[in-house]
């Protein structure tokens, strides 16, 4: 009983840091995306938030379609085919046919075209497992022999393994239980040399639930002991790249199911407690829940605890019931049996009943559903040899016409191509025009709304003042002094932000006038610091390059007021620091600005005008302006081009 529960408490202890983890990587790799450059380092960071939300289905697509357009936009077809890859799992995992098809006819021309085999197989993989769904077994065969080919063909390992794993299924729900049992080991031995715990832990749950159907107990507990020492030496070598919880529910589970079959119920409850801990604390428990009611299921109907067994039971039936009518009838068929134990005879009796009529039917329509497959293929087959009779015969007489027919055709396809190609091309550029146009007067409604208020606001108190001043009401000399500070105080607010809207909607229209001259940028930055300094009485820490010039032909006098924007207002409380610094090739300085006011967030519409118009300067000279207040300490960054001198060549 210690033992247990020391497990228990290790397995919760696990399933927290997990989850914990899970989040802390999350917020490392979104501040990691933030700062990343637009290389594959993007692209990565992206994929691996897509691999740690896999649990938070919206959350993934998110980020999926982030990473799809980030690879489009660096014409990476290697994370396309990734995208399409896991929305092809998505889908497969949530039964979705259309969806399943679709991504995978991206998937396979794009896969073709690089040589990405391993994924396109993976992808393949599911859409012939899915013909089990509509009960297309020889179908299902066939296609995973023609993989298999394909796989061999290519070399691909990963292919070959998933290809046989699909062959283990057709033959499994075809009852040929050794055949799967085979293709299922060979799987095993082929993954074993791929280094990836992943699949095989999948291979062997396959394995298992084969040997389980058979009965052959000693392959079957020596499969679960490879399961359990597959699981800890990816744990003791680090490469766990799957969900290792829902691993080892799994190997849990398989236990219990197994000393459950042995008759072995003390060590069957040992396992069945902790799988049914490990399963209420799994986040993706909801993947698990067939594998676990069945073994439970088994379990309690074998330890006597018959109510907890038909409530598993149910469990199964309603899983069963929309996607599998042979597995939906077996739990009906256990659910009888455990009304039995019960002492529910009448009941028991009434549902096998049924169960026998639905199993015979099952079984019939599945002979014949195979039956129609065989002729089916049989019939395509002579079709096709009459086809190939016919063409020959008139292949001498119509080949003439053909390569012009083909001719004919092709120009017309590539005229039809191009056009469409442009027509698209064009509606894309109406669209972005149209929302671009849009976001434009939507911003500029609000731009207009605050400037209103901005201008209205302080206008309003200048014409209140005036008016009082000029009144008849007596007014003491100090308070009319006070009144007219603040007449002009305002006037002058008033002004500068109606001038910085005049240069800002200048400098938008591509009217404004710039006086260009060669301007040495340290000394200009001296003036201005010199005179912010003298004037708000503050001390402004400046570290820049000694014993050098650095020369730009730029508007000065512009330059002049974006650093006098940058140094004038000082964030409360903080010292204004500059660094400059100049890059490699000495043609572009680096400055950043700590302390000042505009590096804020929460900014006001003449701080927000002062920061546009002092960006489109910068940027008009082929500089950079940003406001980074993502840091811990915000700041302004901006850079100036031109070339550096000593003084001695000055």
């Amino acid at each position: 009983m210690k033992r247990l529960l020391y497990i228990l408490l290790v397995v919760f202890l696990f399933l927290s840091l997990g989850v914990r983890a899970q989040e802390e990587r999350k917020k490392e790799l979104l501040r990691e995306l933030a700062e990343s450059p637009g290389d594959t380092t993007r692209l990565n960071i992206l994929y691996e938030l897509s691999v740690v939300t896999k649990y938070q289905p919206l959350v993934r697509v998110y980020y999926l379609d982030q990473l799809i357009k980030e690879a489009d936009k660096q014409k990476n077809d290697f994370f396309k085919c990734q995208v399409y890859l896991n929305r092809i799992f998505m889908a497969y995992n949530s039964l979705d046919a259309p969806a399943l098809h679709y991504w995978f006819s991206l998937l396979e021309p794009l896969t073709r075209k690089n040589n990405y085999y391993d994924l396109q197989f993976q992808g393949k993989r599911c859409v012939i497992d899915f013909f089990q769904l509509s009960g297309e077994y020889e179908k299902e065969e066939r296609e995973s022999k023609l993989l298999l080919y394909e796989a061999e063909k290519a070399g691909s390992v990963i292919g070959m393994v998933v290809a046989i794993q699909s062959l283990g299924n057709a033959y499994i729900v075809t009852y040929r239980d050794e055949e799967a049992l085979a293709a299922y080991e060979k799987a095993y031995a082929l993954s074993c040399k791929i280094g990836n715990p992943a699949l095989t832990l999948e291979i062997i749950h396959s394995v298992t639930e084969v040997v389980q159907k058979i009965k052959d107990y000693p392959k079957w507990l020596k499969y679960i002991k490879l399961e359990e020492s597959c699981i800890n030496e990816s744990i003791r070598h680090s490469k766990v790249n799957f969900s290792l919880p829902s691993c080892i529910l799994m190997m849990y589970i398989h236990y219990m199911a197994y000393y459950t079959t042995v008759g072995d119920i003390d060590m069957a409850k040992y396992y069945y407690q902790l799988a049914d801990n490990t399963y209420h604390m799994l986040p993706e428990a909801a993947l698990y829940r067939e594998y676990y009611a069945r073994a439970s299921s088994d379990y309690l109907r074998k330890s006597g605890q018959y109510e907890k067994a038909l409530a598993q039971v149910d469990t199964l039936m309603r899983l069963f019931h929309p996607v599998s009518a042979l597995n939906y009838n077996t739990a009906f068929e256990e659910r009888a049996e455990i009304l039995h134990l019960m002492g529910r005879d009448a009941e028991a009796l009434d549902l096998l009943k049924v169960a026998k009529k639905r199993r015979d039917s099952l079984q019939i329509e599945l002979l014949n559903t195979q039956t129609e497959q065989v002729k089916s293929i049989h019939d395509v087959y002579l079709l096709q040899q009459e086809k190939d009779r016919n063409y020959r015969y008139l292949q001498v007489i119509i080949i003439s016409f053909l390569v012009v027919s083909i001719i004919t055709i092709t120009v017309f396809i590539i005229y039809t191509y191009r056009a469409r190609r442009k027509l698209e091309h064009d509606e894309a550029e109406m669209r972005k025009m149209a929302y671009e146009v849009e976001l434009a007067n939507s911003a500029k409604e609000r731009f207009l709304s605050n400037i209103s208020t901005s201008i209205s606001q302080p206008l309003d108190m200048v014409v209140e003042s005036s008016l009082f001043l000029v009144s008849e009401q007596q007014i003491e000399d100090k308070q009319r002094v006070a009144i007219s500070e603040v007449i002009n105080k305002t006037s002058s607010d008033l002004m500068r932000l109606i001038n910085d809207i005049l240069d800002l909607s200048r400098l938008e229209a591509g009217m404004m006038r710039f006086v260009l001259s060669d301007v040495e940028v340290f000394s200009l930055i001296q003036d201005v610091v010199a005179g912010n300094s003298i004037e708000s009485g503050r001390k402004i820490n400046i570290v820049c390059p000694q014993s050098v010039l650095f020369w730009s032909h730029i508007d000065g006098t512009r330059l002049l007021n974006v650093f006098n924007n940058l140094f004038a207002i000082v964030i409360p409380g903080k010292e204004l620091q500059v660094s400059i610094e100049v890059n490699g090739e000495e043609t572009e300085l680096m400055i950043k600005v700590h302390g000042t006011l505009l590096a804020s967030q929460g900014l006001s519409q003449d701080m927000i005008i002062r920061n546009e118009i002092n960006r489109m300067i910068i940027n008009h000279f082929e500089g950079v302006y940003e406001s980074r207040i993502e840091t811990q300490t915000p700041y302004i960054y901006f850079t100036v081009r031109g070339y550096l001198t000593s003084f001695d060549q000055s």
